[in-house]
This record gives C-alpha cells, sequence and structure tokens, in this order.
C-alpha cells in the first residue's frame, strides 16, 4: 500500500478459505496501527481457525517436544513455526485475560522482556493465532 504522506506498507499473505475484502482492510488497519496499539488492556483469545502442531522425538527414553508450529485457515493460510514459550503464550489468552494478564503469567515460567511479549503477541494477533476478544476492534476476525 502506498499513498502520500503515509509510509508504505508491504504485507504477503495467502487468503485463506472465504477470506474477503472485509478481512483485507482489517489486516491493513492492524499492520498500520499495530505499532500505537496498547495490549495492557487489550483481552485477547485464540482464534477458531488456528491449531498448534508440537513434533515430538524419542529423546533418552522420553517422548519430549522439540517443534511447534501454528496453521491458520482463516482469514489468511498460515503456518508459523514458533518457540515453546510463544506456543505458551497462546495458552495463557483463555478467559478473557488482558495483555498485562497473560505477561504476568508468561513471567512466572519463562524471562521474558515486555517488548518481546508485545513484537510476539502483535504477530500472532497479525497471523490470526490470537484475536482480540469479542467488543474489541482491530482485525475481522470472521
Amino acid at each position: 500500500q502506498r499513498s502520500a504522506g503515509t509510509t508504505p506498507l508491504t504485507i504477503r499473505r495467502r487468503t485463506g478459505m472465504r477470506c474477503t475484502s472485509a478481512e483485507l482492510e482489517g489486516l491493513l488497519a492492524w499492520e498500520r496501527s499495530r505499532n500505537s496499539i496498547d495490549l495492557a488492556h487489550l483481552r485477547l483469545s485464540p482464534s477458531t481457525h488456528m491449531s498448534l502442531n508440537v513434533r515430538h522425538v524419542l529423546q533418552k527414553g522420553e517422548l519430549m517436544p522439540v517443534e511447534y508450529k501454528f496453521d491458520v485457515t482463516h482469514p489468511f493460510a498460515e503456518e508459523e513455526p514458533v518457540p515453546e514459550w510463544v506456543a505458551k503464550l497462546v495458552a495463557f489468552c483463555v478467559g478473557d485475560r488482558t495483555g498485562d494478564e497473560v505477561y504476568e503469567l508468561m513471567r512466572k515460567e519463562y524471562p521474558i522482556g515486555r517488548p518481546d511479549f508485545e513484537a510476539a503477541v502483535k504477530r500472532l494477533i497479525s497471523l490470526g493465532v490470537l484475536q482480540p476478544a469479542s467488543g474489541s476492534k482491530t482485525m475481522s476476525s470472521n
């Protein structure tokens, strides 16, 4: 996207099931505003259009998780390998928790700084793994 007086924006996504122009516009709006979004009170929830695939291998006689990957089918078709802590972050985004509440839970298990946490959450929203809970408006999620 290019227009006079604004910074050009390039986003590459594969359209998912039933992707409409509303989802495309929602993505552009999110990407334009994501740096100024305050996650502190934003309520987060996992998308019903994503799944987490965990690959395990046998190590020292035990099955150990070694790879985590999110697959999203709507509004965009995405596959995103992530570290364990990002998979756990999404698991904490239930029960109508805010960004601050999720961050506090994360800090109990992982030594993650606020900037890394916020960057991960914003990336997960952009991919469609997480979404603002109903009532919050950033990207269309239907």
